[in-house]
C-alpha cells in the first residue's frame, strides 16, 4: 500500500512538470506562429531559427515526460495488483484459520510471485529519473523551480527504494523459512571473509566478460581471523560486488597494461559496534562530476547506458552490466543504511584513485530505518505497515 501511494504521488509531481511545460511549449508555438511570413508558394516560411531548435527541444521534453507518465502508471498498475493479490489471501479466513501445508504452500507461492513480478522495477524507475533529467538538461526556463521539484521526486524515490528493498526482504525471508532456513533471510555465524572474496570473483567474472580483462583481488588478512556475525548476506553481497566493479573498472580505465590489484581490507570495531570493508583501487579517482553524483540515483558517467534489450540481439549470452546504469552505489548504500550501515567513497590520500567503505552496523538493537517521506500524507499508510 505504501509502494502503490508512492506511485502515485510520482504521478502528480511528474504531471505538474509536464503541465508546466507544455503550457510553455503552447505559448512558443503561439509566438512562432505570429511571426510567420509566407512570401510565396514556393518560398519557405522565414522563422527565427534559434526559437525554432528551442521548440524542438521543449518538444523533445514533453516526450520524455510522456514516457516517464507510462512508465510509473505501469508502476502503479503492478503495485496496485500486487496489493489485491495480497489483500486477496489475508482476507480469506479459511486460509488464515486453517493454514494447514498446502495454504503454507499458496502463501509461499504468493510471496515468491511477488518477489518476481517486482524485479525490474528498480530499472523502471531509472528510466523515469533518467528521462526526467533529460528534461531538466535542456530546459532554462523556470529552473529554479525544476530543480525544486525535482528534488522532491527524488526524496519519493529514495522512498520508493527503501520500500522495494524492505517488501523483498519480507518476501525473501518468509520462502527462506519455507524452504527449511532456520533464520530465513538473515544468515547466522557468517565468515566476512569468504563474502567478500564471493563478491570479488563475481565482480572479476562480470569485468572479464564486458573488458576481456580482470585486475586480481586481494583480500586482506586470514580467513580463520575475521569474526563471524550475523547479515543479510545478498545484501552486502551485492553491495560488494558492486563496489568492486566500480574499482575495477577505474583500475583498466587507467592502466590496461600491469593493472594493480585490487585491495580489501576487513576491520571490526566493538567499541562503536561496526565491521567495514574497504575497496581500495588505484585508478583514475574522483573527478569533480563523480564526486558530487557517485551517489545519485540513476546518474552515470558513461556515455551510454546499459540496455537489455540491445545486450539480447544476439545468440551470446545476456551480460550483467559492469556500469552505465547508474544504480548500483546508491542501491547498495540504500540497502545498507535500512539496519544502520552505509557505503562511503573517498579519495585515496597518499596514492591514485579512490577508497569505497562499506559499513554494516553489528549492533544487536538496531532497527530498521523510517522510510524519508515527502508528503505527510502518506504518515496514515505508515501506521498501518507497523500495525501490520
Amino acid at each position: 500500500a505504501l509502494q502503490h501511494a508512492v506511485c502515485i504521488e510520482m504521478i502528480e509531481q511528474v504531471t505538474r512538470m509536464a503541465t508546466d511545460k507544455e503550457q510553455l511549449v503552447g505559448t512558443e508555438i503561439a509566438i512562432n506562429k505570429q511571426r510567420k511570413i509566407i512570401k510565396a508558394v514556393n518560398v519557405s516560411i522565414a522563422v527565427d531559427k534559434q526559437k525554432e531548435q528551442q521548440l524542438i527541444l521543449q518538444q523533445l521534453c514533453v516526450l520524455e515526460e510522456q514516457k516517464s507518465l507510462k512508465l510509473l502508471h505501469s508502476l502503479r498498475r503492478l503495485h496496485a495488483d500486487t496489493l489485491q493479490l495480497a489483500e486477496n489471501l489475508l482476507t480469506n479466513s479459511i486460509i488464515c484459520e486453517r493454514f494447514n501445508n498446502a495454504d503454507q504452500n499458496i502463501v509461499e507461492a504468493t510471496m515468491e510471485q511477488i518477489r518476481s513480478r517486482h524485479a525490474n522495477t528498480v530499472e523502471d524507475l531509472a528510466e523515469v529519473v533518467v528521462a526526467l533529467r533529460k528534461v531538466s538538461d535542456v530546459t532554462d526556463v523556470h529552473k529554479d523551480n525544476d530543480e525544486h521539484q525535482h528534488k522532491k521526486l527524488l526524496l519519493l524515490v529514495e522512498s520508493f527504494l527503501h520500500g522495494r528493498c524492505s517488501i523483498q526482504l519480507l518476501c525473501d525471508h518468509y520462502v527462506g523459512f519455507c524452504k527449511g532456513r532456520p533464520h530465513g533471510e538473515v544468515s547466522a555465524n557468517v565468515n566476512l571473509w569468504e563474502v567478500a572474496h564471493e563478491a570479488s570473483l563475481e565482480a572479476q567474472y562480470v569485468c572479464d566478460a564486458n573488458l576481456g580483462m580482470a585486475p586480481e583481488v586481494i583480500v586482506q588478512g586470514e580467513r580463520n581471523n575475521v569474526p563471524l556475525m550475523h547479515l543479510i548476506r545478498p545484501w552486502v553481497h551485492h553491495s560488494l560486488v558492486e563496489m568492486c566493479k566500480n574499482a575495477m573498472a577505474s583500475s583498466v580505465e587507467k592502466s590496461k597494461i600491469d593493472t594493480p590489484p585490487i585491495q580489501l581490507h576487513i576491520a571490526h570495531n566493538s567499541d562503536q559496534r561496526t565491521t567495514t570493508i574497504q575497496v581500495i583501487d588505484q585508478g583514475i579517482g574522483l573527478n569533480d562530476h563523480s564526486r558530487g553524483k557517485a551517489f545519485t540515483f540513476a546518474e552515470t558517467s558513461h556515455a551510454r547506458r546499459w540496455d537489455r534489450l540491445l545486450e539480447q540481439q544476439s545468440y551470446a549470452p545476456v551480460r550483467e552490466p559492469l556500469a552505465s546504469l547508474g544504480v548500483g552505489l546508491p542501491f547498495s548504500r540504500a540497502l545498507m543504511q535500512i539496519f544502520g550501515g552505509d557505503v562511503t567513497l573517498t579519495e585515496n590520500s597518499n596514492a591514485p584513485g579512490c577508497t569505497a567503505t562499506l559499513l554494516i552496523s553489528t549492533d544487536p538493537t538496531v532497527l530498521e530505518k523510517e522510510a524519508s517521506m515527502a508528503s505527510p500524507g502518506t504518515n496514515i499508510l505508515n501506521n498501518q505497515r507497523n500495525l501490520i
